[in-house]
């Protein structure tokens, strides 16, 4: 049994739900928009997700619940995502995950940055 009630069996129960992920603060409603004065809802989504990827992990110790340590959720120095995996993460076609990444860099709220890696032996351009 729970030490606290909130009156609603319903709330009580969300409470126990461990949520993660995406946040979606309600101002980009308003302030990520189309030329129409709409909302980009697709940029609003991935955006969401890039913020997802830049917080930082928790690391705490188990008998005092202090935080020991932070830690990033990427491999490299910074997040590397093709516009065909952020398609296929949200369902869209790859020009939509494309127009929509650009549109958040001509905002000023993502930066892209093009890089040359070797993959395994593989040289792989522009990821």
């Amino acid at each position: 049994m729970r030490e606290y009630t909130t009156g609603n069996s319903i709330v009580d129960a969300s409470a126990e739900i461990s949520i993660t992920g995406n946040i979606t603060p309600q101002t980009w409603y308003k302030t990520i928009v189309k030329e129409t004065g709409k909302p980009h809802l697709t940029a609003i989504v991935i955006l969401a997700d890039i913020v997802y990827w830049y917080r930082p992990t928790e690391l705490r110790d188990e008998s005092t619940g202090q935080i020991i340590a932070i830690r990033k959720k990427f491999k490299a120095d910074l997040l590397q995502r093709s516009y065909q995996q952020i398609a296929e993460q949200f369902g869209l076609s790859k020009k939509e995950a494309t127009n929509a990444i650009i549109f958040l860099e001509k905002l000023g709220v993502i930066k892209r940055v093009f890089r040359t890696i070797n993959l395994n032996g593989l040289v792989v351009n522009n990821v």
